[in-house]
């Protein structure tokens, strides 16, 4: 499994534009371009959507102290139904 990080300075921009808290990493990626994904992140009450550079995104592989894994969509449809299971899980 894995998990797709973005910088700090890239989140603290977004958290900045959406006024959000953000975390370290995306939680569905359901779009990609040559030089973007499209991202969804949930925060504790909405979530939001946001074209995200790759030169500022990592692949890392999950582990026991990350165990959180970004989730792939074809259609935002179906990131919706990603996130809404994620949710239903936490909350």
């Amino acid at each position: 499994m894995k998990r797709l990080e973005i910088k700090d300075w890239f989140l603290n921009k977004l958290a900045n534009e959406k006024g959000r808290n953000i975390h370290g990493s995306a939680d569905v990626v359901f779009g990609e371009t040559e030089k973007a994904y499209n991202v969804m992140f949930d925060c504790v009450s909405t979530c939001f959507t946001a074209w995200v550079p790759k030169s500022v995104c990592t692949w890392v592989d999950t582990d026991e102290n990350h165990p959180r894994e970004t989730h792939e969509a074809s259609s935002f449809e179906e990131a919706v139904k990603i996130k809404n299971n994620l949710r239903s899980l936490y909350c």
